[in-house]
């Protein structure tokens, strides 16, 4: 194909990828939708990616990515075509000169420098600075070793001598500054990619004052500054070093300590109670004649001065061993050896206490005294050199902390994590929500809110496998509007914000999404009654009214909706059960007849249910039923109760039933008035609980699809965040207000035992280990710990039969980096998992669980067939 029309193609891929994502922002800010469905983007992308047989990639490089995606908008920005939104066309050079892309991602700096004798300065434009992390402690160190003064290997051998170098210095840093973190490295031995798990920090605000051109002579004095001080640090260290690590071969202590030891040894006296010292004549010794030989001549001549010291000292408790005279018996049997360490008799016991001999009381003294007075000599020389490097230290930490270079801060918006190997592995992201001044966690459909303990905890490294790769960070005083006029840019957070032509494409899809439901409640309404009566306009969309607007609901949260959505055929039969009279009915009358229906039929499901968990759990019904049996306040069943009517916008269609509504709203408002603040922090409570037990539910059943259909790995994680969800739920230690906790554990367990028999497996039979160790630290590690605490014995059972599984590999030849990595992954299986934080667990949007009874009762009765439930609840 030829290039231009390559280059055409291109140009039209990118403005559809503009045009889709521009739309996605706005539904997002604009749609009525509970999720915006952003397949049509994703699909461009991939169209992007794949290679010219049609296949696409299987798992992009974060990097590569983010180069790509900024590179087709700045394309579909200052591309020559007719503007989207005002329909005229749009200029070329002006696009370029104010195109939001390179002003937003894209920075500049000048290399200056020397090379082979030549000096040189260039000009070059970044969008992702790349950082090395090997050898680094943090990302100062890191961007200091890649801007300052660097040596340039020659090319030319003729020219190796002369001075090369070069230093970088930012002349414009975009508002949004991206360090990329190169944690990917070749091994050559083993001729593949390698992931480097070295630990970064970065700081949540990073100062770029240092690295800026116009900084450029009060940084390189600064510099020389730390230079000086860096190696005079070295210097105290290396001194310090000498008498932190005294000797000679590889046995080194203190040098403060062996002068203790040599002092207490000095002061050392035997016990003198309780005890009998032994003179030399009642040492009972038995010594080969050949060492008594060779000892006797070595010890000639000393008999005299020993004994002089022995004479001299016997108000001490040391023995002096004399060796007899040469002449002397060697056969005598109670013949000391020379130096023999101090013998106490007690109780039957022969101790050996070490202290001095062969020294009187004035050496004794001076040793003493020269002994504490180097100790403190030593111990002076530690503290002032601790005390130097300390100064140092600070000195350099606080290098750049004035004032005149802390103008220009960049606070930490997002990082983008990788765990895994360099060959596979999972990404996810932390963005900052400046709005609710929050950090949430993006992991694939999941959002959660996180901390920056767990971001630290997941990002630095040597966490796992699991490291930042990306570092995103932001100039809040410079994020303005794309104009270039300077001043910050409004808030999007309405419509009001949008071009024309978006909000129109917003409104024109709130108005198909109404329809959508409109439609979807009057085929419900059908199925459920052939009452003549409900007619639904298509072209009016019923508003709510002034009485719906001041009910005690919370008006941010969905779940007493959705908790009503649930008996809505069986609302709709009770009214239309109360009005089927021969005479007209007041509202008051006809809505006290519906709810007393309701109220019977709940009562006596309610009354079923303990004997029929868990094969049928009508819980999952109707939120009435689970209050009941958790002893939820009178109130707070009856308000509940009343929003199963007050919350069907579809009665409204037909006048008896809408005043059948209008009277629950009635009543509602005035229950409110008379139970006041109390009555709405239990009915919120009980909402989310019971929200919680049917998320708890929800895991629990996608977990055994995917455990009767074999699918190990899929179930694991499902049995794991059902668990969590179902302790949330039972926070209130009523019996029933989740599912029984042995039926989740079982499963957990059993499947856990599949995962990990097949990462083993892998584990021992494939030379790349990769997939086994994305099995062990994605699915084992984490279920560990959640075994570790669920405080039931046959988990802690299943937990130290894995460990033991794992530790029998010790025992085969396994290859060098095989063991490396089973040390690794061992070290992990044992650490002290109670102070582990469990994961948050995932929510579930709320219409996936609109079926979810029907699905229940399928997959437990297939549990039933099997005898899985049986084994679960009698537990051997």
């Amino acid at each position: 194909m030829p290039s231009d029309s390559v280059s055409n193609l291109n140009e039209r891929r990118n403005l559809r990828f503009m045009q889709e994502l521009r739309l996605l922002f706005g539904l997002m800010i604009g749609s009525t939708r509970k999720y915006v469905d952003p397949s049509k983007a994703v699909d461009i992308l991939k169209e992007a990616f794949s290679s010219p047989s049609g296949v696409t990639d299987s798992q992009q490089d974060v990097s590569e990515f983010q180069h790509k995606l900024l590179e087709w908008l700045e394309d579909a920005f200052k591309a020559d075509h007719v503007n989207p939104s005002s329909g005229e066309p749009g200029n070329l050079a002006t696009a370029a000169l104010t195109n939001p892309v390179t002003e937003l991602f894209y920075g500049q700096f000048r290399a200056e420098g020397v090379h082979e004798g030549k000096v040189f300065t260039k000009q070059e434009t970044f969008g992702q600075f790349p950082l090395q992390v090997n050898g680094f402690r943090d990302i100062h160190e890191s961007l200091e070793a890649t801007t300052m003064q660097d040596e340039i290997e020659a090319v030319n051998k003729d020219a190796s001598s002369l001075k090369s170098g070069q230093e970088l210095w930012f002349t414009r840093l975009p508002p949004v500054l991206t360090f990329e973190l190169s944690r990917f490295q070749f091994n050559q031995q083993l001729g593949r990619p390698e992931k480097i798990h070295n630990k970064i920090e970065f700081p949540r605000v990073i100062y770029v004052d240092r690295y800026l051109e116009n900084n450029k002579s009060i940084t390189r004095q600064r510099r020389e500054r730390s230079r000086i001080l860096k190696e005079e640090l070295s210097q105290v260290q290396s001194k310090l070093d000498r008498f932190m690590n005294y000797g000679s071969g590889s046995k080194r202590c203190p040098l403060h300590d062996i002068l203790q030891y040599a002092l207490e040894f000095a002061e050392s006296k035997p016990p003198t109670s309780n005890s009998t010292c032994l003179s030399s004549s009642d040492v009972d010794m038995e010594s080969p004649k050949q060492s008594i030989s060779s000892s006797n001549k070595s010890l000639s001549g000393t008999t005299s001065s020993l004994a002089s010291t022995e004479s001299s000292d016997q108000s001490m408790c040391y023995v002096d061993a004399a060796p007899s005279p040469p002449s002397g018996d060697l056969s005598e049997p109670h013949t000391p050896q020379k130096d023999s360490p101090l013998q106490c008799q007690t109780e039957g016991q022969t101790e050996v206490f070490p202290a001095p001999r062969h020294v009187n009381d004035n050496e004794l003294r001076v040793l003493r005294d020269c002994l504490r007075r180097w100790r403190t000599e030593v111990e002076n020389d530690v503290r002032e050199l601790q005390s130097t490097i300390s100064t140092l230290e600070c000195q350099l930490s606080q290098m750049y902390s004035d004032d005149a270079m802390q103008k220009f801060p960049y606070h930490l918006h997002a990082v983008l994590v990788h765990e895994g190997q360099a060959a596979s592995g999972h990404y996810w992201a932390f963005i900052y929500d400046e709005e609710r001044s929050m950090w949430l966690k993006f992991n694939d459909i999941t959002i959660s809110e996180s901390s920056w303990a767990e971001l630290e905890r997941e990002s630095v490294g040597g966490y796992h496998n699991a490291s930042a790769y990306c570092l995103m960070y932001v100039d809040k005083s410079r994020i303005q509007d794309v104009s270039g006029e300077g001043q910050a840019c409004r808030q999007v957070d309405s419509m009001e914000t949008m071009p024309k032509d978006l909000q129109e494409m917003v409104v024109a899809d709130n108005k198909a999404f109404a329809q959508e439901i409109e439609d979807w409640d009057a085929e419900q309404v059908k199925k459920s009654t052939g009452d003549p009566e409900v007619t639904i306009v298509a072209e009016h969309k019923p508003t709510q009214s002034a009485a719906t607007q001041t009910m005690p609901i919370s008006s941010q949260s969905s779940l007493p909706s959705c908790h009503a959505q649930l008996s809505f055929e069986d609302t709709v039969k009770a009214v239309y059960k109360a009005l089927d009279t021969p005479h007209p009915t007041p509202p008051e009358a006809a809505f006290t007849r519906a709810a007393g229906f309701e109220l019977k039929r709940l009562q006596e499901s309610a009354k079923m249910l303990p004997r029929r968990l868990p094969k049928d759990d009508a819980r999952l019904q109707h939120i009435v039923i689970y209050l009941c049996l958790n002893q939820a306040d009178s109130n707070t069943q009856n308000i509940i109760l009343l929003e199963q009517f007050s919350h069907l916008a579809i009665l409204d269609q037909n006048l008896r039933a809408k005043a059948i509504r209008a009277t629950s709203i009635d009543m509602i408002n005035k229950m409110r008035r008379e139970c006041g603040e109390k009555i709405k922090a239990d009915y919120e409570q009980w909402h989310q609980r019971y929200h919680q037990f049917r998320q708890a539910a929800f895991m629990f059943v996608r977990g055994l699809q995917a455990y009767y259909k074999e699918r190990f790995t899929e179930a694991l994680p499902y049995f794991n965040q059902a668990w969590l969800h179902n302790m949330s739920a039972m926070s209130g230690k009523t019996a029933l207000a989740g599912i029984n906790t042995l039926l989740i554990s079982y499963f957990r367990r059993k499947c856990l035992e599949h995962v990990n028999e097949e990462a083993m497996q892998q584990f021992e039979m494939d030379a790349d280990v990769s997939d086994a160790l994305t099995l062990m630290c994605n699915q084992i590690l984490p279920s560990l710990a959640f075994l570790s605490q669920s405080g039931l014995d046959l988990d802690m059972k299943a937990l130290e039969e894995l460990r033991g599984k794992w530790c029998a590999f010790l025992e085969k030849e396994l290859s060098q980096p095989k063991v490396e990595k089973l040390q690794d992954f061992l070290t992990k299986m044992f650490e002290n998992w109670s102070e582990i934080k469990l994961e948050r667990p995932q929510s579930v949007r709320l219409n996936s669980m609109m079926d979810l009874y029907k699905q229940y009762c399928d997959v437990i009765n297939k549990a039933f067939d099997a005898g899985d439930i049986e084994k679960a609840l009698t537990p051997s």
